[in-house]
């Protein structure tokens, strides 16, 4: 399931043509959230949210013209995947959940406030919000945050991920991952550190001004190391959010479908509003069709986000209601092919 490429975020910019799907009613109480029903206007969606609804209940129908690379946090890389992996995977930190520059935000997930931090700027200290659960009903700890992160260095089970977090945590220990871990618990990373069930701590070699934006990649969730299968653990993860893969879930190169985590609470998310009872991802390799169903309303949302073929072009700008429904946004987003330079070519 690992392609080749990545869809990155990069210094040039790219152009797509989009269809904004409305998903829902909206209310005067609503006006001030983002744009309400009718035209959206040029990049309406990248300030505000298009007609805005906190309505729940329904299914959120989903297409993809491009196959998630893994749905284990510690291989995800695709931008539309980890959007995904934020419905089932929570973090110490994550960004908000809004658009524009406010969406740039580093808030507490599982952690019950921003961490203390050394004066030396080595030291990070978290303390986990109280009540957070697995789907299965077992409390999160950080013992589980510890293993998930511990995951990343076993590069031999777990590749195609972010690898960042042993450059700065493993300092020199030359730490294996939890699957060849001599430790009796499996925790043997010596610079995280968990005092008790709702304290982890994490000692930097040297200051790292990124490293909170590091915890909020999906290869710093938890994992419960019971539940971990290894290589197959992104068929059937476990859920710390709203939302939950059951088994058999993952159809690889077909479908995913989302159904909601009875032991998810609210009270402890400030982040996910989780409105759809269920959440279904189609995975096309036309995606001509993808386009057709946009406009005709049986799916909600291209997940890529990646903009419409020509085909769907044309008829959108020869059409003055799709037309005002439409956006071409300029984004931080470029799709490239890397090219091995020091081999041959064929």
């Amino acid at each position: 399931m690992v392609s080749k490429t990545r869809v990155v975020a990069a210094a040039g910019v790219a152009v797509a043509l989009g269809f904004t799907a409305a998903c829902g009613g909206t209310s005067d109480s609503d006006s001030d959230k983002g744009t309400t029903n009718g035209a959206s206007g040029y990049n309406a969606a990248l300030t505000g949210v298009v007609n805005p609804s906190d309505k729940k209940g329904g299914t959120l129908n989903l297409m993809s013209a491009q196959d998630v690379d893994s749905m284990d946090p510690a291989r995800a890389y695709y931008a539309f995947v980890w959007n995904l992996n934020r419905l089932y995977t929570r973090k110490l930190v994550d960004y908000a959940a809004a658009p524009g520059d406010a969406g740039l935000k580093l808030v507490p997930d599982l952690a019950s406030a921003e961490p203390e931090i050394s004066a030396d700027k080595l030291t990070y200290t978290f303390k986990l919000k109280s009540g957070i659960k697995w789907d299965d009903g077992a409390p999160i700890t950080s013992k589980d945050i510890k293993y998930g992160i511990e995951r990343v260095w076993a590069a031999d089970v777990i590749s195609g991920g972010p690898v960042y977090l042993p450059g700065v945590l493993d300092q020199g220990q030359k730490y294996p991952g939890p699957y060849k871990d001599t430790d009796p618990d499996k925790l043997g990373l010596k610079s995280v550190t968990t005092p008790d069930d709702s304290t982890i701590v994490f000692k930097l070699q040297k200051p790292y001004s990124d490293f909170l934006y590091l915890l909020a990649m999906p290869g710093s969730g938890p994992v419960p190391q019971k539940r971990d299968t290894g290589a197959q653990y992104g068929s059937a993860p476990a859920s710390s959010g709203p939302y939950m893969l059951k088994p058999g879930a993952v159809v690889p190169g077909k479908s995913v479908s989302f159904v909601r985590n009875p032991n998810w609470d609210q009270a402890t998310d400030t982040i996910r509003k989780a409105l759809p009872d269920a959440i279904n991802l189609t995975i096309t390799t036309n995606a001509d069709d993808m386009d057709k169903r946009l406009i005709d309303g049986t799916a909600d949302l291209d997940a890529g986000q990646t903009g419409v073929q020509t085909q769907a072009r044309t008829q959108i700008l020869q059409d003055e209601k799709l037309k005002s429904n439409s956006d071409a946004p300029t984004t931080g987003f470029l799709r490239y092919a890397g090219l091995a330079t020091s081999v041959a070519p064929l």
